[in-house]
């Protein structure tokens, strides 16, 4: 064979990654789980012959299938769906370490997150829909608008981080070199405080255990699986309010750094 496991466990960790993303390893059980996974399924792949980029496309097949599950009234089903995905979400950049990375390579896996973000939440807030799952006040519709809206919560913040990032990128600047020097130089106390609350609120552990993708799946997998369909309620008003609480902390953190690069270099 062309590829030998060797290959695969020497590369599967990139030696430069975050402390963040180590974090996210070695304590998101999903994580743990999709990573001790993936090597075996990338070898299948690699010696295949499939790409990277392939696999990221039978990803985004598996979420697909997980939706029209749910959709149609098979959630055990649809959970098996979304675990597949994340397993094929690991096994993509398992496979392209070794065999190499394409220049689209990275947009094509980020679509991965939006498609997830986008037809997951909102097709389980559809079946508990159809189970005419209500909390006191919150009828089945309320609770399938309030998980569709977490659906578009989490593709709004992801639109704005795109947009803040293109804005630092036109100035050579990054997030942290903005709020390093908000710090440093302590111009603004109000900023100070808004950037810690805002690294505390999105902590890696907070996020990726219970309102990201692996949080995601590790909930709905539990609480579908025990069929604990009061608690999956009460689940998506906690993921909408946790989203809206970020997205306002954004909007501030963004009107701060546009506000600091603009007195650097203010227009002309």
């Amino acid at each position: 064979m062309r590829y030998t496991f060797k290959q695969i466990f020497a590369t599967r960790y990139d030696s430069t990654r975050p402390r963040a993303r180590r974090l996210a390893e070695r304590f998101v059980p999903v994580n743990i789980i999709t990573k001790t996974l993936s090597p075996y399924s990338a070898f299948v792949f690699l010696n295949l012959g499939i790409s990277a980029d392939i696999v990221t496309f039978l990803s985004l097949g598996a979420i697909f299938t997980g939706a029209i599950l749910f959709i149609v009234g098979y959630p055990v089903a649809g959970i098996v769906a979304i675990f597949i995905f994340g397993v094929l979400d690991s096994t993509d950049g398992d496979v392209a370490r070794v065999s190499g990375r394409t220049k689209y390579g990275g947009t094509l896996d980020s679509l991965g997150a939006d498609f997830f973000y986008a037809l997951i939440p909102s097709s389980v807030g559809y079946f508990l829909f159809l189970q005419g799952i209500t909390l006191g006040v919150l009828s089945s519709q309320d609770i399938f608008t309030v998980a569709v809206f977490g659906s578009f919560s989490f593709l709004l913040y992801r639109t704005i981080n795109i947009k803040r990032l293109k804005f630092l990128m036109s100035y050579n600047r990054q997030d942290t070199t903005v709020a390093s020097d908000i710090f440093d130089l302590q111009k603004n106390r109000t900023a100070n405080f808004i950037f810690r609350i805002v690294k505390l609120y999105r902590h890696v552990l907070v996020k990726d255990n219970f309102f990201s993708e692996p949080g995601l799946i590790l909930w709905f997998s539990l609480l579908i699986f025990f069929e604990q369909w009061k608690f999956l309620a009460w689940y998506f008003v906690i993921l909408l309010l946790y989203n809206f609480g970020f997205l306002v902390l954004n909007f501030i953190k963004m009107y701060l750094i546009f506000l600091a690069i603009e007195k650097e270099q203010p227009l002309k």
